[in-house]
Order: C-alpha cells, then structure tokens, then sequence
C-alpha cells in the first residue's frame, strides 16, 4: 500500500509512505500508484482536501469558481429584498437560482464549470 502523509492543519502533504501497513505517522491516506508516482515527482502540486489528494490547480480553478459564484449572488441579491418589484412566481425561480449557485461549488467538474442560468 502506498500513503501520503499530511498536515491535519491544512492538507499540505509532508511525504509518503510505502509498506505493507498503514504508517504510524497520521494523519495518512492510502493513494493509488499513479497518485504515489505523481507526487513523487513534486508533492508540493498536492493539497488533501476531504479526503482525496488533488492537484492544486484544481483547488485554484475552485476558488476562482467560488468568487465567480460569490459575485453572481450579490448580484442578484436586490431580487431577495421584500420591496423589488417582481412578476408572480419569479421570486420563487430567483431563490431556486441562488441555491443552485450556492450548491455549484459541491458538484462542479472544475475543468468544465457550468453555472445555472438566472432567470428572465
């Protein structure tokens, strides 16, 4: 089995393991050989996040989708207000626009983010 082994502060891996038990040092995950290899190469590329080693540029294009979404919900933020003119039932696709933004960041494939369309 092969290990990375992380800070528990904040995901950044501080080497690897290889050995037929889990190593004593934690925290730890068991990764598969081609994630092993990769970070043989450069493990500072890598972070730990819930769980799962990933690159981080992933983590970057998250951030950047984060602060897209962010800026997408202050946007329609005045469609919230009890005082903003809205036809019957828009308020309710308004609200189910922001929580489709407000759950984007737990789904989205951050090489091909697709954000939800507000309404008209």
């Amino acid at each position: 089995m092969k290990y990375v082994i992380y800070s528990a502060a904040n995901g950044s891996p501080q080497g690897l393991y290889e050995g037929d038990s889990p190593p004593s040092l934690t925290p730890n995950l068991a990764i598969t050989d081609a994630e092993f290899d990769m970070c043989k190469t450069n493990i500072s590329n890598f972070k730990v996040v819930s769980g799962k080693l990933v690159p981080l540029a992933n983590q970057l294009f998250v951030s950047n989708i984060r602060k897209q979404r962010d800026s997408l919900l202050d946007a329609s933020d005045k469609y919230m207000t009890s005082d903003f003119p809205l036809a019957p039932g828009k308020l309710d696709q308004w609200k189910a626009y922001r929580q489709a933004l407000r759950d984007l960041t737990k789904t989205i494939d951050p090489a091909n983010p697709v954000f939800p369309i507000p309404p008209n």
